[in-house]
């Protein structure tokens, strides 16, 4: 797992994801960037009352959000830390 508070600009190359969202977060806010390593049993979207089954992957996952008050900003898989 890596937990680090870094700008939002960083963080989005870090995890490398689209292009930042520069004009809802300015590329100097203060986010904290947490990666979990493992094996997760994730629900695929599909339309409402659709049947729908976990989907196994392995791997690692993200979550940023923002410093100042926890807002969550974007989440997904993400390439694995080294080390």
């Amino acid at each position: 797992m890596l937990a680090e508070q870094m700008t939002y600009v960083d963080a989005n190359r870090r995890i490398g994801v689209g292009e930042p969202q520069l004009e809802v977060w300015p590329a100097d806010t203060p986010v904290w960037l947490v990666i979990f390593r493992g094996r997760w049993d994730l629900m695929p979207m599909g339309p409402p009352g659709a049947t729908l089954r976990p989907q196994r992957y392995e791997g690692c996952l993200y979550v940023l959000f923002a410093a100042r008050d926890s807002t969550l900003i974007s989440a997904g898989d993400a390439l694995c830390p080294s080390g």
